[in-house]
C-alpha cells in the first residue's frame, strides 16, 4: 500500500476534557503534524511536547480504521496503545512515567469527517482501572 500524504504540516488542535464526579480537567494542545491516509486507513501524525523539558517530545499517532475503531499509539520508551471502538470495552496497556497500567475503555462515541482541507475527529469514552472509574473523556482533534 501506498503511503499517501493528504496534507502535511497542519495545525493541529486537540481538546481533552476528563470529567469524574463534579470535577472537569480541561487539556489543550496546539501543535503541528501530518495527515496520512493508507488503503482505507487514515493517520494522524504529531509531536507531544514534554511541558518541564520542551525539548523533549513524544511521537503520537491516530489511526481511524474504521468509522467505528480508532487507535491511538504514543511512542516513548515502552509503547502506550489506546483501542476505541464504538459500544466496545477493550483493555490497553497505558504508561504514566515509570510505571505501566492495564486501563479498561469503554467507547461511546467516535465521529470523523475530514476533506483535503481540514478535518475533526471526536472521540467519547469511559476509562478505568482495576474497576475504579477514571471518569469520562471527550478528546477533540481538529486539523486545521
Amino acid at each position: 500500500m501506498e503511503l499517501r500524504s493528504i496534507k502535511e504540516n497542519y495545525l493541529i488542535n486537540i481538546k481533552s476534557l476528563r470529567e469524574i464526579d463534579d470535577d472537569e480537567d480541561l487539556i489543550e494542545i496546539s501543535t503541528t503534524g501530518d495527515f496520512k491516509k493508507v488503503g482505507d486507513k487514515c493517520y494522524i501524525i504529531y509531536k507531544e511536547y514534554d511541558s518541564t523539558e520542551p525539548r523533549k517530545y513524544r511521537m503520537c499517532v491516530v489511526k481511524i480504521e474504521a468509522p467505528n475503531r480508532v487507535e491511538m499509539i504514543k511512542n516513548e520508551s515502552i509503547k502506550t496503545k489506546i483501542i476505541l471502538e464504538k459500544d466496545k470495552r477493550h483493555y490497553c496497556p497505558y504508561n504514566v512515567e515509570n510505571e505501566a497500567l492495564m486501563v479498561s475503555v469503554y467507547t461511546k462515541c467516535i465521529n470523523f469527517d475530514f476533506n483535503e482541507k481540514c478535518g475533526k475527529l471526536t472521540l467519547e469514552y469511559a476509562i478505568d482501572i482495576n474497576s475504579i472509574s477514571l471518569g469520562t473523556k471527550k478528546v477533540v482533534i481538529n486539523l486545521i
